[in-house]
């Protein structure tokens, strides 16, 4: 990052937080989905936080985040099927993600990534960020972690 980029106690600017924000939402994450998918990556990857936190580094050069504002949750679902949710920081400004939640569907062998996106006039929107396209599926007015999740298995059915 450029010095005249960042502010007298030596973080990045707003602008700069916004863009390593989208980086990891957008980018970092869903090729992270593409090597499990793909390449047959362990999936803990997308769980190791310790290891994004090295990975990141070398991904984006001058990478900011705010590590202690991220967690990550697991959810064990019937079936041997589990979710891994993504709690985001507070958006700053339009597409940040608030929630990302990867679905580990263990019949398909697949795992499917989607995100609940700070939107316009107060709405969010639920859509699936991969690293060919971002599909939107929709509006919604809450940002509530268990609405995203429940719109998110209707339609992932």
């Amino acid at each position: 990052m450029k010095e005249s980029q960042k502010l007298a106690n030596n973080k990045p600017d707003e602008y700069d937080i916004h863009y390593h924000r989208y980086t990891l939402q957008f980018k970092f994450i869903p090729e992270l989905i593409d090597r499990v998918n793909e390449d047959n990556w362990d999936i803990r990857v997308l769980t190791d936080k310790a290891w994004w936190c090295e990975r990141l580094e070398e991904f984006e050069e001058d990478f900011y985040f705010d590590w202690d504002e991220f967690t990550i949750e697991r959810r064990r679902l019937e079936g041997g099927n589990q979710l891994i949710i993504y709690h985001f920081p507070c958006p700053i400004q339009v597409p940040e993600a608030l929630y990302g939640l990867v679905i580990v569907d263990v019949a398909k062998e697949k795992v499917t990534y989607y995100t609940l996106e700070c939107a316009f006039d107060d709405d969010w929107c639920i859509c699936k960020p991969t690293t060919k396209e971002h599909c939107n599926y929709g509006f919604v007015d809450t940002d509530d972690l268990q609405s995203f999740i429940d719109g998110v298995m209707e339609w992932y059915k």
